[in-house]
């Protein structure tokens, strides 16, 4: 999808604009000043690493994990706690969908359980935007790219997988692909578990 059509799905998709958030800690005396990371953390972290910190132990059961190693007396070392970070979308205001995805640091799938809805379904809020009114204009009078276009078609694929890696902005469905079998094989085991 296009960097201008990024704003109509914001916050209503598990594309990379909405999951791949900056997360800028500035902690002097603890943290390294000016460190560039590129690890997989999920918001449920958050609470793990604030318990870490604070010096308490986090439950067993949970699924939250600390980002910071505080092992003893020293805290700040990052740690890498994540290979994959799961990613969901349900009912966004009265708008019903059922989307799940597994992201690694290369590749994102997704599962579309109801591919027979739009990327765009009904929406009052992001319907009454003018982008999204002149967007919709200009997919009807065709003039839209195929990439652009496909994001006003009326169906969606049942599963989706992207190379990260070459493809940012998620245009190139490599589901379909055969010598993508086994890539897809391991994210869809990773979405069961």
């Amino acid at each position: 999808m296009p960097t201008e059509f990024h704003i109509l799905v914001t916050g209503m998709h598990p594309n990379t604009i909405d999951v791949h958030v900056p997360f800028i800690v500035s902690w002097p005396g603890v943290l390294p000043a000016s460190e560039v990371r590129d690890d997989l953390v999920s918001l449920i972290d958050m609470a793990a690493t604030s318990l870490a910190i604070a010096g308490v132990t986090v439950p067993s059961y949970r699924e939250s994990k600390s980002f910071l190693e505080t092992t003893g007396t020293h805290i700040g070392d990052h740690i890498n706690i994540r290979n994959y970070v799961m990613l969901m979308r349900d009912k966004m205001d009265e708008t019903i969908d059922k989307i799940r995805g597994v992201r690694t640091k290369r590749f994102k799938y997704l599962r579309n359980y109801y591919p027979e809805l739009p990327w765009t379904p009904g929406n009052k809020y992001k319907g009454g935007y003018t982008t999204m009114r002149e967007a919709k204009n200009l997919y009807r009078e065709g003039k839209l790219n195929p990439v652009q276009a496909a994001f006003f078609a009326s169906t969606k694929p049942e599963e989706e997988l992207y190379d990260l890696s070459v493809d940012p902005w998620e245009t190139n469905n490599l589901a379909g692909n055969s010598s993508n079998f086994d890539t897809l094989f391991l994210m869809r085991e990773r979405l069961q578990t």
